[in-house]
């Protein structure tokens, strides 16, 4: 059951905690909701999504506080901050999707292509930033990044795609694994045991397999339906995709349990009483988060 081993370890690696807290920044002028916004995932690599963003309040208050003859070169600074900020995140997330095993070639190129292209966007900002001379049009563009939806929909649009990739292959996985205990089973009733209360607990399995293909279904389709010209809708959309990922993740989760519980009861029909070392798998599972994800992978802004 080597096998059953290797799809535990991973799972406890695409079910590990995940956050992406996409907030929107608060636009100058606008009541805050929280400080710089704060994106991290724990994943494959464990790269912080954050990594490199800076603060931009004070550079905020510089501007407002700054005199007349000030004032331009304030808002140009503040604009250079909250464009890095978001080339920052995009250019973490890219290399999140570059090292990500297990999700397809083509996945993976389109995923990249959005997020190229939201970069060449955010790009084309900060030139028209460092190069407008007037300040009621520099305050335009910089509140456009607001409205661009970096935060909001793009980096959750991005991420929820990719673990969702992530879900469906461990998806197949387990399924490859359910099919071979159920062979064992068959094996088993063939020769006259008693399989009926192993035949429920495959039923079961067989549910919550269904459960979590469905879920990913709803969930990927989701996000990829997430557009930023509309941000209610992407932001329904999201929300939408997180549920169906919760469920998708305790159905994962749920059919991991029952078929490590199917494996055990198999070996002891078979007169096996104490697991081969490449076979033990207690030290990897637990009640604990490194089974699930987290339901807010993708929190609300």
């Amino acid at each position: 059951m080597t096998r059953l081993l290797a799809i535990i370890i991973f799972l406890t690696l695409i079910i590990s905690p995940v956050n992406l807290l996409a907030r929107n920044e608060d636009a100058p002028g606008q009541q805050k909701k929280s400080p710089s916004p704060v994106v991290s995932v724990s994943n494959d690599n464990n790269q912080n999504l954050s990594q490199g963003t800076k603060n931009w309040h004070a550079q905020y208050e510089e501007y407002k506080n700054a005199g007349q003859e000030k004032k331009q070169e304030n808002l140009q600074a503040l604009g250079s901050i909250l464009v890095n900020n978001r080339l920052a995140l995009l250019n973490n997330l890219r290399q999140i999707l570059q090292n990500m095993t297990n999700i397809s070639e083509e996945t993976r190129t389109s995923l990249l292509k959005e997020i190229d292209q939201a970069i060449q966007a955010m790009n084309t900002v900060q030139s028209n930033i460092a190069n407008q001379g007037d300040i009621q049009k520099l305050r335009n563009e910089i509140q456009s990044m607001f409205r661009n939806q970096v935060y909001a929909v793009v980096a959750p649009k991005e991420l929820g795609e990719a673990l969702t990739a992530k879900g469906m292959y461990i998806l197949g996985r387990l399924q490859a694994i359910q099919r071979q205990l159920e062979q064992t089973l068959n094996q088993n009733k063939n020769a006259g045991k008693d399989t009926a209360n192993l035949e429920t607990l495959m039923t079961q399995i067989q549910n919550q397999l269904k459960i979590a293909q469905d879920q990913l279904v709803i969930a990927d389709a989701k996000f990829k339906s997430m557009n930023p010209a509309n941000t209610e809708e992407a932001k329904a959309a999201r929300d939408e995709g997180k549920a169906a990922f919760r469920k998708a993740k305790d159905a994962l989760k749920e059919a991991h349990r029952l078929l490590v519980q199917m494996r055990e009861q198999l070996r002891l029909m078979a007169g096996v009483t104490s697991p081969s070392p490449s076979a033990s798998i207690s030290p990897l599972v637990s009640p604990s988060a490194t089974a699930s994800p987290s339901p807010t992978i993708i929190s609300s802004p």
